[in-house]
């Protein structure tokens, strides 16, 4: 989804920054390509002159605001021109050059781009396509998703229908959410909603997005529970501490499922020590615990010693016992006797004695003797006490095997005259 993500916003700054407004004129006749035939021998005056001038400026954000500004001013009747501009640059496919003529062209003969962007190579690309869809389906969305229909490539297909989802739901058209609901396959289903949870944040603001899908109606096609869940993940990367008042009004009703585990995810990337404050005030329950599990998860990948620093000064409770599991394991190959002592104090004995079991199994692997000392010792079922030393056994077996292939293939090399 990220190209189409990167793809919208590119397409919504160029249909705000060609003015120029919709109009009902159709294309001239596209004037044949011609290829590029360079330096002072390309003879073009008026609209193609000042194209080309404009096309040739090496500065991309220069050339991109002088092309804007001309396209805002000039009428369908400078297509043909234009065209003659561009047959004489060389552009490579999906260039922001083709994605912003795409755009006016669209703006009052959709049907034509499109059709340009299936014969011309340069534009035969998802961003040039995507900007004639996008802005096809701010004047006539069904038609643009009839045009796309034809599309052979599935996963182009489904990003060109999200185009022209966004689009309808930029022109403020009814029906956009009746079309999505309406798709057959749930995970289709479920992309295009995320499509305007995303849209209705970013656009709006995450208030007024948290009072669209409050106010959705309420369906028995989990319509309104996958949007509230995607709203709250799309306004998590803008507002995390919103998204979390958010989540707080809803994750004990209906709308609930999932809620704050995806808040968790968003907001424990851009601040996990903030996202575990925020969980340690939700009541308890798996919800919680499975957001703290993804939560330090990632930040004891990422920041190892605050993770740990963090760990070790907050005060210890039940909610806690996923990050605990999770650092007695992280520690368990350098001091085994300190992850067992972590382990230890896990409040959940089946999370505890899993953890246990781990700890010493890690341990078993470089001291078995040490580790078989320990597990005499402790509470740990009989099952559990066997499963360490077998897995343990399995793991030097698959250690001194994958050792004795790096040998072999080292020697080979070696042999290589």
């Amino acid at each position: 989804m990220s190209r189409w993500i990167v793809a919208s916003f590119i397409l919504i700054a160029a249909s705000f920054s060609i003015g120029y407004g919709v109009g009902t004129t159709q294309s001239p006749e596209p004037r044949p390509s011609r290829s590029f035939e360079g330096g002072d021998q390309v003879a073009l005056d008026g609209v193609a002159a000042d194209a080309r001038e404009i096309l040739l400026e090496p500065d991309t954000v220069e050339r991109i605001a002088g092309l804007s500004q001309l396209l805002r001013t000039l009428p369908p009747e400078s297509l043909g021109d234009l065209l003659d501009a561009y047959a004489t640059i060389f552009l490579d496919r999906g260039d922001i050059d083709l994605v912003l003529l795409a755009t006016w062209w669209a703006r009052f003969d959709p049907a034509a781009a499109y059709e340009w962007t299936q014969r011309e190579w340069q534009a035969d690309h998802s961003l040039v396509v995507g900007a004639v869809i996008y802005t096809w389906a701010l004047q006539d969305p069904l038609a643009a998703l009839a045009a796309v229909e034809e599309v052979s490539n599935i996963q182009l297909r489904t990003g060109y229908v999200h185009m022209a989802i966004a689009g309808w739901d930029q022109s403020e058209q009814p029906g956009v959410i009746e079309y999505v609901r309406s798709l057959p396959e749930v995970s289709n289903r479920q992309r295009a909603i995320t499509v305007l949870a995303r849209r209705r944040v970013l656009r709006g603001g995450v208030e007024k997005a948290f009072e669209w899908v409050e106010d959705l109606e309420e369906t028995p096609d989990w319509f309104k529970l996958n949007a509230v869940q995607r709203v709250a993940s799309a306004a998590a990367e803008i507002d995390p501490a919103a998204a979390g008042a958010f989540v707080g009004r809803h994750y004990q009703g209906p709308y609930g499922h999932g809620l704050i585990d995806r808040l968790a995810r968003v907001w424990g990337r851009q601040d996990a020590l903030g996202a575990m404050t925020w969980l340690s005030t939700i009541e308890p329950g798996k919800p919680r615990l499975k957001g703290v599990r993804e939560t330090y998860v990632y930040w004891l990948r990422e920041d190892p010693a605050a993770a740990a620093a963090w760990l070790k000064q907050v005060e210890r409770g039940p909610w806690l016992d996923p990050a605990v599991a999770i650092y007695a394991k992280h520690i368990a190959g350098r001091a085994p006797l300190e992850g067992l002592d972590w382990a230890g104090g896990i409040a959940d004995q089946e999370l505890r004695e899993a953890t246990l079991a781990r700890v010493a199994r890690i341990w078993a692997v470089t001291d078995v003797d040490a580790a078989k000392a320990w597990v005499d010792q402790s509470n740990l079922p009989d099952w559990m006490r066997d499963k360490i030393f077998t897995g343990a056994a399995k793991a030097v077996e698959r250690a001194a095997k994958e050792k004795a292939a790096r040998e072999t293939a080292a020697r080979e090399v070696e042999q290589i005259p």
